[in-house]
């Protein structure tokens, strides 16, 4: 079993969303992304990072 993941290069720091998949397979939510760069409306998913909006805080 590899213990890795290959996904297409998207852009600076951003995550490939395989892994918020995978996550939310084995793990029930909700769901923290440190560092984020994107936010997914309406999710589980709490995306905390110096490009998310002010409206966190």
């Amino acid at each position: 079993m590899k213990s890795w993941i290959e996904s297409h290069r998207g852009q600076h720091s951003r995550k490939p969303g395989v892994i918020r998949s995978i996550v939310e397979k084995v793990s029930p939510g909700p769901y923290l992304e440190m560092y984020g760069r994107e936010e997914l409306p309406h999710s589980q998913w709490t995306v905390y990072g110096n490009q998310v909006e002010k409206r966190l805080f």
